[in-house]
């Protein structure tokens, strides 16, 4: 919490900032998640330009986000935006440098996709780096495990890249290109040519909006997208 830090400078005049702070099993609450973190951060350097330096480690976790599907297009439904970190800091935070280590051990990230669930694991390794309102996000972030649930197939992830861009402005966006399979049988697909088909489910854009796409995988017969 930054809320007092301007007080804090206007009534001590200081000068340099030389504060050390150490926290394990800190739980912190977010409008769609929550994350328990452990970290050993320092604050330095001249009240004109402090750095912010240290690693912080994030060992478990939890968030949700709304989805629309509607003609292949996937859209996010979450109301409102949230002020980049940078936005919410005191005036004399906002010539903060950044030098910090963030680890994710342990992340549950679920999507609601017209009430269809998606979930997956989170793990990553990054820096992030430079001016606080002009943050470098480096490293990175892997989905070791998740599934998409359709009402009648599941479809397991089995690749993903993740990348996080910069958007201006103090802000990031994750760009997701992943892909999931899942293999379907005639028993409970009667329309199928085949016995046995492997769909594959892609998923490319960023988390406001992302293109979907369905392909049959080594099929004799031509399946549109809508087909399957």
């Amino acid at each position: 919490d930054f809320s007092s830090i301007d007080d804090v400078q206007a009534k001590s005049a200081i000068a340099e900032w030389n504060l050390i702070a150490t926290a394990t099993g800190g739980v912190f609450r977010f409008d769609s998640g929550w994350v328990e973190a452990a970290g050993d951060i320092k604050l330095s350097g001249p009240a004109a330009q402090p750095v912010l330096a240290g690693r912080v480690e994030i060992t478990d976790g939890r968030a949700t986000r709304h989805f629309a599907l509607r003609n292949f297009v996937v859209t996010s439904q979450n109301d409102g935006e949230t002020k980049p970190f940078a936005q919410r800091l005191p005036d004399s935070l906002k010539n903060l440098q950044l030098d910090l280590n963030v680890a994710v051990q342990s992340f549950g990230a679920r999507a609601e996709l017209n009430a269809f669930p998606a979930r997956a694991g989170l793990q990553a390794d990054m820096q992030l780096q430079g001016d606080v309102l002009n943050p470098k996000l480096l490293g990175s972030v892997e989905i070791v495990e998740g599934e998409v649930a359709f009402p009648k197939a599941r479809f397991d992830i089995v690749t993903t890249r993740i990348a996080i861009e910069d958007t201006g402005a103090g802000a990031m966006q994750a760009r997701i290109d992943l892909e999931a399979r899942a293999e379907l049988s005639r028993r409970d697909f009667p329309g199928l040519a085949e016995e046995d088909l492997v769909v594959v489910l892609t998923l490319q854009g960023d988390l406001d909006e992302m293109a979907l796409d369905l392909q049959a995988e080594e099929s004799e017969e031509e399946y549109t997208r809508t087909d399957l």
